[in-house]
């Protein structure tokens, strides 16, 4: 199987919707190493995990990127897949 994201401009999104939040739901799900190579690329940074070591491969967690006045909270599996991520503006 082969994965293929297209990337866009996550602030751009959200101001061509005029909404302060989006939800996407990510089928099928894709590694978080992907993801934050994304957004670090894109100069967003990691301000929050509740990834656990302890709890690693036996629930779900969050991260949470802010770039300015705008986060992109990614929601994991216990694996490590994100499979829903959502944006938000903070006004």
């Amino acid at each position: 199987m082969v994965i293929k994201m297209v990337e866009f401009n996550l602030i751009k999104l959200l101001e061509i919707t005029d909404m302060d939040s989006l939800t996407f739901r990510v089928e099928p799900s894709v590694h978080l190493d992907y993801f934050e190579n994304l957004l670090k690329s894109d100069n967003w940074e990691k301000v929050y995990t509740d990834e656990d070591p302890e709890r690693v491969g036996t629930s779900n967690f969050i991260v949470v990127y802010k770039k300015g006045t705008h986060e992109v909270t990614l929601f994991c599996d216990p694996d490590g897949y994100v499979f829903e991520f959502e944006m938000n503006k903070h006004v």
